[in-house]
């Protein structure tokens, strides 16, 4: 996991604990290039993809942690 995306700012440019991950504004991530993100909060799922539309349009995917659990 290359960095955390979180709405609240004032964690951005802050670290995860232990695991040291960078954390970054979602309007960050057509900058960072990434091209999918992993969604744990999976009741949000609609509201952030909704409020992420460029991303999706430069190609990036969400996916959401409840369905790479049920795969496995």
């Amino acid at each position: 996991m290359e960095f955390v995306v979180d709405e609240n700012r004032k964690l951005s440019g802050g670290f995860t604990p232990v695991t040291n991950i960078p954390i970054i504004s979602p309007d960050l991530l057509t900058i960072d290039h990434a091209d999918t993100v992993i969604v744990f909060n999976y009741a949000y799922m609609q509201e952030i993809m909704e409020s992420n539309g460029a991303f999706i349009a430069d190609g990036g995917v969400f996916i959401s942690v409840q369905d790479i659990l049920a795969d496995n």
